[in-house]
């Protein structure tokens, strides 16, 4: 955006990729960069995002007691517009329990975590497991990269899933 780009060009930084509506604050566009560097930004053919092996060893053993089809279910969103209401989290997750999958919650913050909790405990269900708010980036890739399926609004965490190579929904 505008913030960015002053940033941008008030930094002295000699090469800026970017795009917005004053692209003379950049050197070149997103869309070159990308081109030059070997990008093919809609190819989701292979990962694109990795987690670490240590990350993904701590994972196995968190999901360790979980059926072996698993939902990352992305409950947050940074815009409360974005958020999903708790009784159609609560409507959907419950057939997903009663379909023998394990659901791992995600998202981040202090109103996440209880918005998770109160939809944890609705559920009653020994295949959920909440991480909300206690994941750094690596374990959650990890645990996306776990999983069969993401669902979520659009957020970072969702993108991250689909660079992981986990299909979103």
């Amino acid at each position: 955006g505008g913030k960015t780009a002053l940033l941008s060009i008030f930094s002295g930084v000699k090469n800026r990729v970017g795009t917005t509506a004053f692209p003379f604050f950049y050197t070149e566009s997103l869309d070159h960069f990308f081109h030059k560097a070997g990008i093919d930004i809609k190819d989701r053919s292979h990962p694109s995002f990795f987690a670490d092996t240590k990350s993904k060893k701590w994972v196995d053993g968190l999901l360790a007691g979980l059926p072996e089809k698993k939902l990352f279910a992305i409950v947050g969103a940074s815009n409360e517009r974005k958020m999903w209401p708790i009784g159609h989290w609560h409507d959907f997750l419950s057939q997903v329990a009663d379909s023998s999958w394990g659901i791992i919650l995600v998202g981040s913050g202090s109103e996440e975590r209880a918005f998770a909790e109160r939809l944890e405990l609705g559920l009653n269900s020994k295949n959920i497991i909440n991480t909300v708010d206690r994941l750094d980036l690596l374990q959650l890739a990890a645990i996306a990269s776990s999983c069969d399926i993401a669902v979520g609004n659009d957020t970072g965490v969702l993108h991250l899933s689909s660079l992981i190579g986990t299909p979103t929904i």
